[in-house]
């Protein structure tokens, strides 16, 4: 009689531990943050963000070629991030990517990762977009997963241009 109420007592004691636990669910519409910004002289840089997303629709299936991830250029005036006018397309200036599908085949998971975007030459430096040199850019930085979820927005922090490439 004494093992059981003992055994008994153990189990109450675990099931009173387990709802101690806090479960951090999470959400389905993807959450993004910043990791890193690097540039690699004047002829190309990386950004580096972290993810996660709850049912794991993150990246473009095969054939598939929309546009998903989105960096937004700001540039510093007077103190102040403004972002900048593209009047060819009356629109902000925005770069656009298509991240392909980093799920796993099978039923939907929660998925936790990183994703790095390498900015290339001609773009980095040469020509982005209406920039004096020696000044300060950002991105707003955002992606959209399967379902048409739009994550959370974050800024990377300031960027120097440099006047004269090394």
């Amino acid at each position: 009689m004494r093992i059981k109420i003992q055994l008994l007592l153990c189990i109450l004691a675990g099931l009173g531990f387990y709802g101690c636990l806090k479960i951090h669910p999470i959400s389905d519409v993807p959450a993004i943050s910043f990791m890193s910004f690097t540039q690699y002289n004047c002829d190309s840089a990386a950004l580096t963000i972290s993810f996660q997303d709850g049912n794991g629709d993150i990246g473009a299936l095969p054939g598939d070629t929309n546009n998903n991830f989105y960096m937004c250029y700001q540039r510093d005036s007077a103190g102040t991030f403004v972002r900048r006018w593209n009047s060819n397309s009356n629109d902000s200036v925005v770069d656009k990517f298509c991240i392909r599908n980093i799920s796993p085949s099978g039923p939907p998971v929660k998925l936790t990762g990183q994703i790095r975007v390498v900015l290339n030459a001609p773009y980095w430096y040469q020509n982005l977009p209406t920039v004096p040199k020696d000044t300060l850019v950002r991105f707003r930085v955002f992606l959209y997963d399967r379902a048409g979820h739009k994550s959370n927005s974050i800024y990377t922090p300031g960027i120097h241009i440099p006047a004269v490439c090394p």
